[in-house]
């Protein structure tokens, strides 16, 4: 992996990406003492707090997943530039897709292959 997509990865997940901050949802599970919690049922307080981690990992997920993704792009982009004379289209051919096409094709579509198969090595 090159140092410039390392150091690309690195920009997103620390900098462009950082931590969603779900703390002020603790209130519904967190009190001071004497206090009453928000949510008073104890098997729904758990409920609520078993959902608020597990959103808190979702949202972990998700920003590693993009910079990961950034990573790999970039990655690749070093390794492939872009032969800008091959990318150019006569006049009159636009064939861009309207967002509406795209979303019904896109359940038609092949699905990914596995993250393993993108190893370059």
């Amino acid at each position: 992996m090159s140092q410039h997509a390392t150091n690309t990865a690195d920009d997103v997940y620390y900098h462009q990406l950082e931590a969603i901050k779900i703390s002020a949802y603790g209130d519904g599970v967190l009190t001071e003492p004497g206090d009453k919690p928000l949510v008073a049922d104890r098997e729904d307080r758990e409920l609520y707090a078993d959902s608020l981690f597990d959103l808190h990992r979702l949202l972990e997920e998700i920003r590693f997943e993009i910079a990961f993704a950034t990573m790999l792009t970039s990655d690749y982009r070093a390794r492939h530039p872009i032969d800008e004379h091959s990318m150019t289209v006569p006049k009159g051919m636009d064939m861009t897709l309207s967002i509406e096409l795209l979303a019904v094709l896109s359940t038609e579509g092949p699905l990914p292959p596995s993250p393993s198969h993108l190893n370059p090595g």
